[in-house]
């Protein structure tokens, strides 16, 4: 009989839910893993910006201040013309000299320890060429001093303009160095914003996890679905064939029931002929001559009772061993092989041959009236044979596993 599972597509029976499963748990996992490697780098990439733009911010102000400091260190020179007070200006130009070398060197060691070298190096040339203006400014401004206090104002004049010269001069290398510093820092925004495109290529890749994922759980929902509803059905299937099953026992055991049935009215039919033929022995054995039927008749004519009998005796009870001994000696020598015991009452019916016999050798009691059965126990069992005038013709037959003998009470002439 068909079923549905053994009509079930090949392919659809051997999906592997488990590894489908595996599948897409491993995209949720990916999927997951990628987002928070995005988000971790994103927020690397903003505290790295922050970080770099917030450093040059500082380093861009440094430049200013020396700038500053350079243009205050500028004034006492020019002011030395109006003031005349040339001791004053030289202390302002002292500690404005002080606060720029401060200032300078605060720079300078920023840039050397902080920043790459090779991006480094040229603005630490450019800082050293303002440098060299300022200090050269500082010497020209020395000189200004000088010639004012010898009353040299026209020579101090043209000072006054190397001086201001010097420091057009060194905010010349200022402009350089501040136009340099905007170029790393737009260098360095387009070096993370690079990065943050590379991400949000990576981005697009986890939309596609997350595309992937999502039909492939709509794809495995679909399959779940078609999986449950052939197991609803094999299941419907397997309650149906189990139904007929179960139907096809139910009239089995009814004609096991009337078969039963039969078969005990026919054994009693049986058994009502057998104890009806009360002048016929009937006497059934199985294949070791264990007696397994004794009939009324056998009661009535042999002296025992069913019940000494069924299950308890052979045959040998109710014959005489020297002529079971000088029967199978003489079966011997008819069919050519030993026959002994047992098998001397039945070595014609094995073979399929009626055997039919008169006499003694046949049934020790043979015809018995019954006024002797009461008093068979007192007598020996040759006694009771020998006593009897006329004996019972004995057939035998063997079928399958039963070998049946039966008797009759009618008196006949011993050819045995």
């Amino acid at each position: 009989m068909n079923t549905p599972s053994s009509t079930m597509p090949t392919a659809f029976k051997q999906v592997r839910w488990h590894l489908l499963y595996y599948v897409l748990a491993t995209f949720n996992i990916a999927t997951i893993l990628l987002s928070v490697f995005l988000t971790q780098q994103v927020l690397s990439i903003y505290r790295t910006s922050v970080t770099e733009n917030q450093a040059w911010a500082e380093r861009a102000s440094r430049i200013a201040e020396i700038v500053d400091l350079s243009v205050a260190a500028n004034a006492p020179g020019n002011d030395a013309f109006e003031s005349g007070d040339i001791p004053l200006e030289s202390k302002r130009l002292t500690q404005a000299m002080q606060n720029y070398e401060k200032r300078y060197l605060l720079a300078t060691e920023d840039i050397q320890n902080n920043v790459p070298s090779q991006i480094g190096a040229p603005l630490l040339v450019m800082l050293s060429g303002f440098n060299t203006e300022i200090r050269q400014m500082q010497t020209e401004t020395v000189d200004i001093f000088q010639l004012l206090g010898q009353g040299d104002r026209e020579e101090a004049g043209e000072f006054m303009a190397q001086m201001d010269r010097s420091l057009v001069r060194a905010m010349s290398q200022n402009t350089k160095l501040r136009e340099a510093i905007r170029n790393i820092q737009n260098t360095r925004f387009a070096h993370h914003t690079g990065r943050a495109a590379g991400l949000a290529q990576l981005s697009f890749g986890i939309i596609v996890l997350v595309i992937a994922t999502i039909f492939g759980a709509v794809y495995f929902g679909a399959l779940s679905r078609r999986s449950v509803l052939a197991e609803q059905e094999q299941t419907a299937a397997g309650h149906r064939v189990t139904q007929q099953q179960n139907e096809s026992l139910r009239q089995y055991s009814a004609q096991l029931e009337t078969i039963k049935t039969e078969l005990a009215t026919a054994n009693a039919q049986l058994a009502g002929v057998l104890d009806a033929a009360t002048q016929v022995s009937i006497i059934a054995t199985d294949v070791h001559g264990l007696i397994t039927v004794f009939n009324s008749g056998a009661e009535n004519l042999l002296g025992y009772s069913a019940g000494e009998m069924v299950g308890k005796q052979t045959l040998q009870i109710i014959h005489l061993r020297d002529e079971v001994l000088a029967h199978g000696a003489e079966l011997s020598r008819e069919l050519d092989y030993l026959v002994e015991g047992f098998e001397a009452f039945v070595a014609y019916a094995k073979q399929g041959r009626f055997d039919q016999r008169e006499g003694l050798s046949s049934v020790k009691t043979a015809a018995i009236s019954r006024s002797v059965r009461s008093s068979r126990r007192s007598r020996t069992p040759l006694a009771r044979s020998r006593d009897s005038s006329a004996w019972p013709r004995t057939s035998h037959f063997a079928s399958g596993k039963k070998n049946v003998f039966a008797s009759s009470s009618k008196p006949l002439p011993a050819q045995w």
